[in-house]
């Protein structure tokens, strides 16, 4: 007869599991989600001051770093979706000139061409201590830098305006500022 009752073995097998998967997650310094394609860019979880965040690299180099929840999305969610509008916008063709920043109400956004990657928030910017725009000016400077060139400046940005030097969603809509 087993002298061990086969709830503890069950718990102690839980327990163990759990362990495992908390340390491999911190052991592993991230994940990365690159597109089945092969895209230069990805995103992966880390872990910065004992907080989560999301970093979108370029080959390989971190470009940006999102380090709050918006929208219902944690910070490795939002490193997600930009890094795949920059897989799209990469294989494209996407050029540093290409990239642009503009001021968006409040926040600021970075557009990639006619797309946007994502937007330069009040909460980020505070992290960062400067502005929304600064902040989108710095992250499209490191964009384009990661690309080999200089991003393409501030542009004029109406989301609700096709006819806004060609800037914004290919189909005029534009998703809450924090569902980036």
């Amino acid at each position: 007869m087993n002298k061990y009752s086969p709830w503890l073995v069950k718990t102690a097998v839980l327990m163990v599991a759990v362990s495992l998967f908390l340390v491999v997650g911190r052991i592993s310094p991230f994940v990365t989600a690159a597109a089945a394609d092969g895209s230069r860019a990805s995103a992966r979880s880390a872990s910065e001051n004992g907080r989560d965040v999301g970093e979108v690299l370029v080959d390989g180099r971190v470009v940006l770093r999102m380090r709050t929840s918006a929208g219902g999305y944690t910070p490795y969610q939002r490193a997600t979706t930009v890094a795949q509008r920059l897989g799209d916008a990469l294989a494209a063709g996407l050029r540093p000139e290409d990239i642009h920043f503009a001021q968006w109400g409040n926040e600021a956004v970075i557009l990639a061409g006619n797309n946007l990657l994502l937007t330069a928030d009040s909460d980020h910017a505070r992290f960062n201590n400067t502005t929304p725009l600064a902040l989108a000016n710095d992250w499209a400077t490191n964009l384009a830098g990661v690309l080999g060139g200089h991003h393409g400046g501030r542009v004029q940005y109406n989301p609700g305006n096709d006819n806004h030097a060609g800037h914004g969603n290919d189909n005029g809509s534009h998703p809450s500022p924090h569902q980036r």
